[in-house]
């Protein structure tokens, strides 16, 4: 008698579900790009010269004086005698 070869039953193999192999995100570094400060443009603010427009002061109007002409220097009167004479003078 032909024994009927007893059929496997299929084994249930469950079909392995992959674990999600957690690969990390990779997360970006922020690339530290410093934003440059504008240095304030030290513009200096324009101090307004002050309008006080000084009244100038009238100089007094020097009234020149009339050139006076110089008086002629009387020439000593030559005198006869040279050197002097001491208290008893001689010659005038």
């Amino acid at each position: 008698t032909a024994v009927p070869t007893p059929v496997p039953e299929p084994t249930a193999v469950p079909t392995p579900v992959p674990e999600p192999t957690s690969v990390p995100t990779p997360v970006p570094e922020p690339t530290s790009v410093p934003t440059p400060v504008p240095e304030p443009t030290s513009v200096p603010t324009p101090v307004p010269e002050p309008t006080a427009v000084p009244t100038p002061v009238p100089q007094p109007t020097a009234v020149p004086e009339p050139t006076k002409e110089p008086k002629p220097t009387k020439e000593p009167k030559p005198t006869d005698c040279p050197g002097d004479q001491g208290p008893l003078k001689k010659c005038k």
